[in-house]
């Protein structure tokens, strides 16, 4: 692939994520903020850039990754591979419990 090719490439993904978030964080036509000025309200390119590289709005503990949150059970905190993991491990750990004691 060509050097050009990738910075085209490059520039029409961001122009697309920049196209798709135009009502995130309150802006746009239903956002919160364009019931306060009764029309659609359009971030500048300062925010939009923000909204483009980091989506959430914080990075606090409610809002950012739930793997970081300690006061959820650890459980919770696993990702559906990790629980489907520890499941099969403890489905054969029983299975080889059951299989010693029948001997």
């Amino acid at each position: 692939m060509c050097k050009d090719n990738m910075r085209a490439e490059r520039r029409f993904h961001r122009a697309r994520i920049m196209k798709n978030r135009f009502d995130y964080w309150g802006y746009g036509k239903h956002g919160w903020r364009s019931y306060c000025s009764h029309g659609t309200v359009e971030m500048n390119e300062t925010r939009s850039g923000q909204v483009i590289n980091t989506p959430t709005i914080c990075s606090c503990r409610m809002c950012g990754n739930p793997r970081h949150n300690d006061w959820q059970p650890l459980i919770e905190r696993l990702s559906i591979q990790e629980r489907r993991a520890l499941d099969n491990y403890n489905d054969n750990m029983e299975e080889l419990d059951g299989y010693h004691t029948n001997e």
